[in-house]
């Protein structure tokens, strides 16, 4: 259940430690800390959960402010959820709230409406110098009715405000107005962190923090004198994370300080409360779904700046225009803001163009101010209102460029090639210069009495004309801005959902991916825990549903899990294993359904430091589906490390499942198993070694295993790029790696060849950063029959069901074109032919005949020459016979035999009958020409008369069989099955021992 801080001072609720740095903003002389987060004007985050708090409360913080700061100046807002609106037009009033900031004259406030303020008397400005930053704790004590007491002045104190700096008790304020505690003020809205919400003087959040934050803690209890020096005199960030009255963590020096460590997952977000800026956003806000019907009126409210727009335009409201590299203009539909102010109409489809732009001095949008822009199509005119008033009217015939008439045009060919995009067109160009507070499309035109309803009351989202309206003064547009209409427009930041005109048909078979699924585990398990009938959610069991369905139309022969698949693991849910509970039951609809899989351990799956759940709930013996088909363990009987050999039509594979940062020990023993399996195609799965910028994980990304990038023993994990250089790149055989962990809005592939030419393909499928609990991604890979050639589709399973729960016969609902490809799985050094043992096919006393038969069926084919014996000596002239010449030895081949291979290189060795060896290699590929015969020994000479006769000479050994030709094949063309032999330069070296010996004179 979604909890807020309701009565944060109803007994002075809470314990909360913040730290924080904040480098305030100085001159130039004065050097600011790199470290932390700055903060703008446009720029404050706020927390998405946080939980009821019942008593007392502590804030640390580390601070840094500009000792050349004068009395008056505030250094802003630390945390706060101050507001207050001023547009009395909409209704509201004024809201106050409480706050901790740094006030004039470097003091640090403690505020709240009710009980008004609390200063420390301690400048800042006197204890820390330039660049350094400064630790402190603020701790609130409630206390309970017997704890109260009367001070020198006869003044009863119901509770105290301590205020430590660098570990030290610095100062107590006393609080004696009763009717603060309890009940000091109720919050109904979020705490943020940075700024505010306030508007002063026509500007938004006037008291943003001009500093850093470096790190913000918070807890539900008072802090101990002891446990707040702890924490100051430590250097580095930590916290313990088991504490139960740790209620948020956010370690603000680097890109994920947006995270909340601690075990509540109180993320923070980006907020504009006055609408949404689109300047400093990296990604699109797609509509998930194209529009069914043809807008006739277009409404936003606006801020368009009075100055930088003389000459150029404010931006597209919503859109999805695009030009290609050969300026041709593709189809649109585009509502923006033109050159000089301008509201602008913009339409491309097959049948002509439109450009409605009001560029009348009164249709003018820049403001000092938000601006009420509307334009209406009435089938004739093209009618423009600002604030409600008609300014400017343009006749279709005078705006039409072709024959295009406005009330002709089709939303789907417009929409065919793009979907519609917030803040941006197709191109990231054209990015609205302002900031947008809501939009509405209607499918009928508003009269000017409806425009003018509008303007002054705000939508009616009850008109059943509405198509579509998206408001964004809520400050809940981090990742998706919801469409309040009803009609579920929803746009996703980085998100574009489309249908594929091409879709995959010629493959074989296919694998399923699933990345981190610890959001809807998380999100199944809230709702079933809220206690609201009708509110539980089963995002998690759709996921496995949709691949159930799927698995025969799609062949799907495997499913990978990638880890993460729980968010707390249950240990930080009061011990409640429902996680697992719902990970298990979504998972083995699998089992069923007789689908192979596999999963691994994410570090989210180990919270607490414990693998006890995983293991208890996946690896039972008595699993008569899943564990049956391991084939080998790390430790037996647990599934941290495993591996398992299968076949998919024809081909060899084995999965090698390793946990998060696998320490040597364990790359130690995955060496081994693969080195023991040359013949298999091996698919590495592992939670954490693809960095969303598309490199291997190393220490200075924003969450490795390794922090160090060292590791000093043997249990120490490893990150992506320790695990590439140690394992991966050693094995010939290894062709994927499969990993999540790193937050990434794309499918991210890279491929590099391993130490043996080999190429190595890794992948990142992690979709929480692509998509809301409701997808449900899943990454399919489609392979040819030999495995060689796949293509990839990213599918929203979840928007998949939900497209065939209306029409059964809808596609596939696919997630941007990036992340659809085709690709080589292996090119011509992964050709996995390998030599069996040589067999002797023919012998006699001449040669002998051998063949190497490969894993394909073919073979390659030499033969061994024998030398001939050598001729007798000839008797001497005079004197003596001499003795005969011996005869030249005859040594025969005894054995040959492959007696070593690294996979690639296969070694065998002859031997001789007369104990001698010679060897060589052949190197698995295309079949290496046959070796020419050996020469034939030339006869030993006759022995010369005389008298001594001499020793006849020995018989030449017969020439070496000449190397076989290395072939290497085309890289362009298709491997041929090979097998390289290299018989060495001196392969009959010693192939007789003493041909011929003469007889020595007596």
């Amino acid at each position: 259940m979604k909890k807020r801080i309701l009565a944060i001072f109803g007994a002075l609720i809470m314990t909360v430690g913040i730290v924080a740095i904040m480098a305030i903003g100085a001159s130039a002389a004065t050097a600011i800390p790199a470290e932390g987060t700055a903060f703008e004007q446009d720029t404050v985050y706020e927390m998405y959960d946080i939980v009821q708090i019942d008593e007392d409360f502590t804030i640390e913080s580390e601070l840094w402010i500009d000792p050349a700061s004068s009395d008056s100046y505030r250094g802003g807002i630390i945390v706060s959820d101050y507001m207050n609106y001023v547009d009395e037009t909409a209704g509201r009033v004024p809201l106050k709230r409480m706050a901790l900031e740094m006030y004039k004259g470097g003091k640090l406030r403690f505020w709240t409406d009710d009980c008004g303020e609390y200063i420390f008397d301690l400048d800042f400005r006197t204890v820390i110098t330039e660049t350094e930053f400064v630790k402190i704790a603020v701790a609130v004590n409630v206390f309970k009715s017997d704890e109260t007491y009367v001070d020198a002045n006869g003044k009863t104190v119901y509770a105290d405000i301590t205020l430590y700096v660098n570990g030290e008790n610095v100062q107590t304020l006393y609080i004696t107005d009763e009717t603060c505690v309890p009940g000091w003020f109720t919050l109904d809205s979020p705490l943020w962190i940075g700024g505010d919400q306030r508007i002063v003087d026509g500007e938004y959040n006037s008291e943003y923090f001009e500093g850093k934050i470096k790190n913000v803690t918070m807890y539900s209890d008072i802090r101990t004198a002891d446990e707040i020096k702890t924490s100051a005199e430590s250097e580095a960030y930590t916290v313990d994370t088991t504490d139960t009255a740790l209620l948020v963590a956010y370690d603000m020096t680097g890109e994920s300080f947006t995270t909340d460590i601690s075990a509540n997952g109180n993320n923070l977000k980006f907020v504009s409360r006055y609408g949404e800026s689109f300047l400093d956003k990296e990604g699109r806000y797609y509509v998930e779904k194209p529009l069914t019907e043809t807008p006739r009126t277009y409404e936003a409210v606006v801020y368009v700046p009075t100055s930088g727009l003389e000459n150029g335009r404010g931006g597209v409201i919503m859109g999805n225009y695009y030009q290609d590299a050969d300026k041709v203009e593709h189809k649109c539909l585009n509502f923006e803001i033109y050159n000089n102010g301008a509201p602008l109409l913009y339409i491309v489809d097959d049948a002509g163009r439109v450009k409605a732009s009001f560029e009348s001095e009164a249709s003018d949008a820049r403001r000092e101010g938000w601006v009420h822009v509307v334009i209406v199509d009435d089938g004739s005119y093209y009618h423009c209102y600002i604030d409600g008033v008609l300014t400017e009217s343009l006749a279709h015939k005078d705006v039409t460029s072709t024959k295009l008439e406005s009330y002709d045009f089709d939303i789907a060919n417009v929409q065919s090639e793009n979907t519609l995009s917030i803040g941006r067109d197709i191109r990231q160009k054209q990015i609205f210069k302002g900031k947008i507070r809501h939009i509405a499309y209607y499918s009928e035109p508003l009269t000017a009495e409806e425009v003018k309803e509008s303007y002054e009351n705000g939508v009616d989202t009850s008109n059943e004309d509405l198509i579509l309206y998206y408001d964004m003064n809520d400050g809940d547009v981090k990742n998706v801005i919801k469409d309040t209409s009803g009609n579920n427009y929803h746009a996703s930041l980085g998100a574009g959902y489309y249908e594929r005109e091409e879709k995959v048909k010629d493959y074989a078979y296919s694998f399923a991916v699933v990345g981190d699924t610890q959001r809807q585990v998380w999100a199944d398990f809230k709702t079933a825990n809220d206690d609201v009938v009708g509110n539980e959610t089963n995002y998690t069991e759709n996921i496995y549903k949709w691949i159930v369905e799927n698995k025969d139309e799609k062949n799907i022969q495997w499913v990978f899990g990638l880890g993460d698949i729980t968010e707390n693991n249950g240990i930080q849910n009061g011990s409640n294993l429902m996680e697992w509970d719902i990970a298990k039951a979504a998972i083995t609809q699998m089992d069923a359904a007789g689908i192979n899989y596999s999963i691994i351990l994410g570090n989210h799956d180990f919270r607490g430091g414990t693998t006890a759940n995983f293991n208890n709930y996946f690896a039972s013996p008595d699993d008569d589906f899943y564990t049956k088909r391991i084939t080998g363990y790390y430790e037996e009987g647990r599934i941290n490390n495993y591996y398992i050999n299968f076949e998919v039509s024809g081909v060899k594979y084995m999965v090698l499942c390793l946990e998060y940062g696998p320490n040597n020990k364990i790359l130690n023993w995955a060496s081994e198993i693969v080195e023991a399996h040359p013949e298999r195609r091996v698919i590495v799965t592992t939670h954490a070694y693809m960095y969303v910028d598309g490199t291997t994980v190393d220490k200075d990304d924003a969450t490795p295993p390794n922090k160090s990038g060292v590791t000093n023993s043997d249990t120490d994990r490893n990150n992506g790029d320790m695990m590439w250089e140690k394992f991966v790149s050693q094995h010939r055989n290894i062709l994927f790696v499969l990993s999540g962990h790193e937050t990434c809005s794309d499918v991210i592939m890279r491929q590099d060849r391993g130490i043996n030419g080999n190429m190595v393909s890794q992948f990142l499928v992690d979709p929480q950063g692509a998509s809301q609990e409701t997808d449900g991604m899943v990454c399919m890979f489609y392979f040819s029959e030999d495995g060689r050639e796949v293509s990839v589709e990213w599918i929203s399973t979840g928007k998949t069901l939900a497209a065939q729960a209306e029409n059964p016969d809808a596609d596939d609902v696919l997630y941007k074109a990036i992340n659809q490809f085709d690709y080589v799985v292996y090119d011509n050094y992964n050709n996995f032919v390998y030599s069996s043992e040589m067999v002797e096919e023919e012998s006699d006393e001449t040669k002998t005949i051998y063949r190497i038969y490969y894993t394909n069926g073919t073979y390659s084919e030499f033969v061994i020459n024998h030398g001939k014996d050598g001729a007798d000596g000839k008797d001497g002239a005079d004197g003596k016979d001499g003795t005969n010449g011996k005869d030249g030895a005859s040594v025969t081949v005894t054995e040959v035999k492959k007696t070593g291979t690294d996979g690639l290189v296969d070694t065998y060795t002859i031997t001789f009958s007369d104990g001698t060896t010679t060897s060589f290699t052949v190197t698995n590929g295309a079949d290496g020409k046959d070796g020419v015969d050996g020469k034939d020994g030339v006869d030993g000479e006759d022995g010369k008369d005389g008298a001594d006769g001499k020793d006849g000479e020995n018989g030449k050994d017969g020439a070496n069989g000449k190397d076989a030709t290395v072939v290497t094949p085309d890289e362009n063309e298709e491997a041929e099955p090979k097998g390289f032999f290299e018989i060495l330069a001196e392969f009959f070296r010693n192939l007789f021992a003493g041909l011929f010996g003469f007889g020595k004179e007596e």
